[in-house]
């Protein structure tokens, strides 16, 4: 059982993180409305911030007003928890607009945000284009966003305020970053904003729509590989793409880059 004291502490935390994971899920929406795809993937949209704010001010209510500390144990249960309930609550516009089962809605919903990659949704390219980019954004967010979170969060613990970080700083490998944590955050940020837009530049120069090099971007720097077809990025050499090749070389070179230790 978890102490009353942890656990609340982790009540309080996850409320944030709920929190944040609201705006998120407008910006999907608004893509929705923006194509005009219907009241299934609007109301999909509405529930799914509506459920994510009421679980977020319900965590907040139940969390005592107490001074918050965290230490390793802790730490390490949020990072799971953390996982677990931004996966739930990410799987609903699957299961409410897309009508996919809980169990396919949570693999695809929890692949994303770990940015492990791994799909099982099929006809892809047949998906509306709001979940299209809810996908990618996932990936985005898991790449760098939850970890932005841990780091803020930690800059307002008492205590051993690093131990989010060595839970799970996989971006920025060292044991402590640089001693302003937004400065530290502004600097990840500008790395993976900068990315993002070079490729997202360079593919469209190449010859892709602007949605396709967007959204490949967002998945190539997460290093997580989503796309939005069932080929991956062969689609683009079956579809007779004229640069496929090149498309190709430019994503495994931001991959790699992704994949670099921020540090360096």
């Amino acid at each position: 059982m978890l102490k009353s004291s942890r656990l609340n502490t982790i009540t309080y935390y996850l409320s944030h993180l709920l929190f944040l994971l609201v705006p998120m899920l407008i910006i999907p929406l608004i893509i929705s409305l923006l194509y005009n795809e219907g009241n299934q993937l609007y109301r999909a949209y509405y529930f799914a911030i509506l459920f994510t704010l009421l679980a977020a001010f319900l965590l907040r209510t139940l969390a005592q007003k107490n001074k918050i500390e965290i230490n390793l144990t802790t730490a390490m249960l949020l990072c799971a928890f953390s996982w677990i309930v931004v996966s739930l609550f990410g799987a609903l516009p699957f299961i409410i607009g897309i009508e996919k089962t809980f169990i396919d809605a949570l693999f695809e919903s929890t692949a994303g945000f770990t940015s492990a990659g791994l799909t099982v949704f099929s006809g892809l390219n047949l998906l509306p284009k709001s979940i299209i980019f809810w996908r990618s954004l996932m990936q985005f967010l898991g790449g760098l966003g939850i970890l932005t979170f841990f780091l803020l969060i930690a800059s307002r613990a008492g205590g051993a305020t690093w131990q989010f970080f060595s839970a799970e700083g996989h971006k920025f490998n060292v044991s402590r970053p640089v001693p302003n944590i937004f400065r530290t955050v502004k600097i990840l940020w500008g790395i993976y904003i900068l990315f993002i837009i070079a490729e997202t530049v360079i593919l469209k120069l190449l010859g892709l729509s602007f949605f396709d090099a967007l959204t490949h971007s967002f998945t190539t720097i997460s290093t997580g590989g989503f796309s939005h077809y069932d080929q991956s990025i062969g689609h683009f050499a079956a579809s007779g793409f004229e640069n496929y090749i090149l498309f190709e070389y430019v994503i495994i070179f931001f991959m790699f880059l992704g994949g670099v230790n921020f540090l360096i």
